[in-house]
C-alpha cells in the first residue's frame, strides 16, 4: 500500500523522496520481514525496471505536459535513465561555472541560523541571497548537489573533507538503523530514516535546509518521546 501511495503520489511531481522512500522501505522490509530469494529478486528488478519508466513519463509531463506512456525497449529506457542523471552533473557543472569565490563557511553558518523562526527578517535577506543557492545562483529550475554546495562553501579541499563526513554520516546511520531493529527501538527509527533520507536527497537537493529539518523532527520526536514514557510511567503505577 506505501509502495503504491508512493506511485500516485509522484505523478504531483516530486519523485525524488517516493523513490528513496520506495527504496528504503524495501531494503528494511527484506531484512526484517522476509528473506530476499532468486524469485523476489526478480520480481524486485521486474518493479524497478516498470518504475523506472514510471518516471520518464512523469518526467515528460512536467516538460512537456503531457502524460504518456512511451516504451521503446530496454536501450530507450537506459538512455533516458542516463538523461536524468545528466541533471545532477548539469548542476555540478554550473556551479564549478558560475562560483567565483567560495562562501568561507558562510553557507553552513547561515543554514544553522535559519532555524530561528523569522529569522530573515531578524538578519536580513541579505543572507539568504547570497549563500542559498536555490536563490544566489537561480538553481531553482534545477535542484542542487552536495559536491558544488559543500564547493562553495569550503572551496575543494574543504568541499572534499565536508563529502567525506557526509558518507560517514551515512554510513553510521545506516548501521544504527539496523541496531535499532534488532533491538526494538523503531521510534528513534522513524527519526534516523527521516533524516538518512534527508542526507541522501542531497544529491540533488540543498544541504542547506538539513539543520532546520533536523532541529524541528527533534522537537517532534522528543514532545513524543516525554508522552509516550509519561503514558508507560503512569500504566505502570497503576498495574503496582
Amino acid at each position: 500500500m506505501f509502495i503504491i501511495y508512493e506511485l500516485i503520489k509522484m505523478f504531483g511531481g516530486a519523485r525524488a523522496y517516493s523513490v528513496l522512500g520506495i527504496i528504503v522501505i524495501t531494503v528494511l522490509y527484506y531484512h526484517v520481514v522476509e528473506k530476499l530469494n532468486i524469485k523476489k529478486f526478480l520480481l524486485i528488478s521486474f518493479g524497478g525496471f516498470v518504475l523506472l519508466n514510471v518516471l520518464i513519463v512523469i518526467r515528460n509531463g512536467r516538460y512537456f505536459g503531457t502524460y504518456s506512456w512511451e516504451f521503446n525497449g530496454v536501450y530507450f529506457l537506459a538512455t533516458e535513465t542516463m538523461k536524468e542523471f545528466g541533471g545532477t552533473i548539469n548542476v555540478i557543472s554550473k556551479g564549478f561555472r558560475d562560483f567565483r569565490e567560495t562562501a568561507n563557511g558562510m553557507v553552513t553558518i547561515s543554514s544553522i541560523l535559519s532555524i530561528i523562526p523569522g529569522w530573515t527578517y531578524i538578519f536580513g535577506d541579505d543572507l539568504i541571497n547570497k549563500y542559498y543557492t536555490y536563490f544566489a545562483f537561480d538553481f531553482e529550475p534545477l535542484g542542487s548537489a552536495f559536491p558544488i554546495e559543500y564547493y562553495f562553501d569550503f572551496g575543494y579541499t574543504g568541499g572534499l573533507i565536508a563529502c567525506f563526513f557526509q558518507g560517514i554520516i551515512v554510513g553510521m546511520l545506516d548501521k544504527r538503523i539496523f541496531q535499532n531493529i534488532r533491538t526494538g527501538r523503531y521510534a528513534q527509527n522513524s527519526f534516523l530514516i527521516f533524516l538518512i533520507i534527508e542526507l541522501i536527497y542531497t544529491v540533488r537537493s540543498y544541504p542547506f535546509r538539513i539543520p532546520r529539518y533536523i532541529f524541528y523532527f527533534i522537537l517532534v520526536y522528543k514532545f513524543y518521546d516525554i508522552i509516550f514514557t509519561n503514558h508507560k510511567r503512569r500504566k505502570y503505577i497503576e498495574i503496582v
